[in-house]
């Protein structure tokens, strides 16, 4: 038979995210738990089509690309930059000009070749800030005051190279270019000049997780973490299937 009145005390609290005024809760601390309405960026990716270095987004000068070359996760998705006849360095980057203020990490894997044992980044802003990186020793080399650098070894000869930087320009762009030495220009005329994989460009003042690109940027969200004061109760939500956990 079905009820015809309903309960008049309401226990559910871990779907109506609410508790009965009838029932007295207290906790003497305050209280973390995720959101279920408030959420953050927790990794994200800026530039298009990290995944596919020879698409229109891209611009190279002076390098001949090939794709299909091993990456630093054993695949064959990295891409070679052999210097053309000129020893002037060739260089890569983002075509669009990034239309902020603010602070953000670029950063990139590369891995030295024959005709390169460095590799140089270049902020294309007022005044140009470069910061040089040795691919052989695994060291941060000559360094631009504004920026903040960092190596990190990824094995086979790869590593993830990247600087935090705050710009003051309303026109910012990065251009890579891998050279023969720290504070050199010029690269090795027909030779693999080096490899890379994996371009990234967040709003952040640290270095996150890759997060490829296939097309537009993507940005990957998380519930935020917020806090419940002295004897509010908190209904906490899993933060990766958003169900509600209850109080």
């Amino acid at each position: 038979r079905t009820p015809t009145t309903r309960s008049v005390l309401n226990l559910d609290f871990s779907n109506s995210k609410s508790l009965d005024p009838r029932v007295q809760f207290s906790r003497s601390s305050t209280a973390t738990y995720f959101s279920d309405s408030e959420t953050f960026i927790c990794d994200e990716n800026r530039f298009h089509n990290s995944s596919d270095l020879t698409s229109s987004e891209w611009n190279s000068s002076r390098h001949t690309l090939a794709s299909g070359q091993t990456d630093p996760y054993g695949g064959t998705t990295a891409y070679s930059f052999t210097q053309e006849g000129s020893t002037n360095a060739g260089y890569f980057g983002d075509l669009s000009w990034q239309f902020h203020v603010g602070v953000f990490t670029y950063s990139i894997w590369a891995k030295a070749g024959p005709g390169g044992g460095h590799i140089r980044f270049d902020e294309r802003q007022a005044g140009g800030k470069v910061t040089w990186f040795n691919l052989s020793t695994g060291a941060v080399g000559t360094k631009a005051a504004a920026h903040t650098a960092h190596i990190e070894d990824a094995g086979n000869g790869w590593y993830r190279c990247s600087i935090t930087v705050n710009s003051i320009s309303a026109n910012t762009q990065l251009l890579w270019y891998f050279a023969n030495g720290d504070g050199d220009n010029t690269a090795g005329a027909n030779l693999v000049s080096g490899y890379l994989w994996g371009p990234q460009f967040t709003r952040t003042d640290y270095l996150g997780h890759y997060v490829p690109t296939t097309g537009m940027p993507r940005a990957d969200r998380m519930p935020k973490m917020v806090e419940a004061s002295v004897n509010i109760p908190r209904f906490d939500t899993d933060p990766y299937s958003s169900k509600s956990l209850g109080i």
